[in-house]
């Protein structure tokens, strides 16, 4: 687990009374847990959505070589060869 730090914010009452109000109907402890959540669960969406950026970009650079028979060969051997650099 990584190091853990402090982040104060200031709310409205309306949007603090919002997070407290969603923190007991979705079973949190305490408000910094359903933040907290709300937090890692859009961290996922963006490392997602950077994942999908990635591929699409791919798909849109045109066509790749071809696998052929010795393509898993050929990979293994730069594994191989990247692993002795190292």
């Amino acid at each position: 687990m990584s190091a853990m730090s402090t982040l104060s914010i200031a709310l409205s009452d309306e949007t603090r009374h919002f997070v407290e109000t969603e923190t007991r109907r979705h079973g949190f402890a305490t408000p910094a847990d359903f933040v907290g959540n709300l937090l890692r669960t859009a961290q996922r969406c963006s490392d997602t959505e950077s994942t999908e950026d990635k591929l699409l970009a791919g798909l849109a650079s045109g066509r790749g070589p071809a696998f052929d028979s010795g393509w898993a060969d050929r990979m293994k051997e730069r594994v191989l060869q990247s692993e002795t650099r190292e």
